[in-house]
């Protein structure tokens, strides 16, 4: 009996031991990935912004003629007749009577919600509106109006990848609410160059580099550029889309507007089937 004692006391030491290195194990490797957790943690300040939604209803009953505006921020720029169309980013069209350049006068501010790029045909001024393409008719500059609308024309408009909300709308615009603190973990690097998306909006880092302007384009975020987006030859409309950029071929037919087609490889062999280009 004392012979099988002895035997068995070496494998109750063992397993006691074994248990001890398990358990000593496990709080190494829990402090250690708490540690390493703690490591990457880091708490930034950043300016919390709130997306600012119009319904579709209100911006397609948007446009007007109104009476001149000074021009705080220039767009791009249209001459015809004597007349100069300037674009004001997000907010419309100054008509400036130019025919006496030594003295231009402001004649009228059309309107236009989120337009950015212009295009003239005729009497017919085309401009984008966020998601739609708009046709104005200035055969009469002071009393321009708008005549034809393409709904959906530019479905990948977003601001910050906000895209189109069926109740909400779309975001127009940002506001500015508070700082916030916001834990985050600099091992995973999920934050962008801009800030990180926060509670229902964004949380921007730069507040100074962040203009709502700009957030709304069709070039955001933060992305400037003077490249144009239309182009008109003989009848039809060319139009980047911000959604992957494919190109939209609009025919132009007096004030009806429909879209052809979509262009994305075959443009070439499109372009010499319709003899748009020599």
């Amino acid at each position: 009996m004392k012979k099988e004692k002895e035997h068995l006391l070496p494998s109750k030491i063992e397993i006691s031991i074994g248990i001890v290195v398990y358990i000593t194990l496990l709080i190494a490797l829990t402090f250690g990935v708490s540690s390493c957790s703690s490591e990457c943690e880091i708490e930034q300040t950043y300016t919390y912004f709130q997306p600012v939604y119009t319904t579709i209803d209100e911006l397609r009953s948007s446009v007007t003629l109104t009476a001149p505006q000074e021009i705080e921020s220039m767009g791009k720029l249209f001459y015809k007749d004597g007349f100069l169309y300037v674009n004001e980013p997000n907010k419309g069209v100054h008509v400036i009577d130019n025919r006496d350049p030594s003295n231009p006068i402001n004649q009228a501010f059309i309107v236009i919600p989120g337009s950015f790029d212009l295009a003239i045909k005729e009497n017919i001024l085309y401009s984008d509106s966020y998601i739609d393409l708009v046709a104005i008719d200035i055969s009469s500059p002071q009393e321009a109006v708008e005549v034809g609308r393409v709904e959906e024309a530019f479905i990948g408009y977003n601001s910050y990848g906000f895209y189109v909300d069926p109740e909400l709308g779309l975001v127009t615009d940002w506001q500015e609410t508070s700082e916030v603190s916001v834990t985050e973990s600099s091992c995973e690097g999920q934050s962008y160059g801009w800030g990180v998306y926060y509670a229902n909006g964004i949380a921007v880092n730069e507040v100074s580099n962040f203009d709502a302007t700009t957030a709304v384009s069709p070039t955001n975020p933060g992305i400037g550029g003077s490249m144009s987006r239309f182009a008109i030859t003989n009848n039809h409309l060319f139009v980047m889309d911000q959604r992957f950029f494919p190109l939209k071929l609009i025919y132009l037919l007096a004030w009806k507007l429909e879209i052809d087609c979509f262009l994305t490889g075959a443009l070439k062999q499109y372009f010499q089937k319709e003899k748009i280009f020599s």
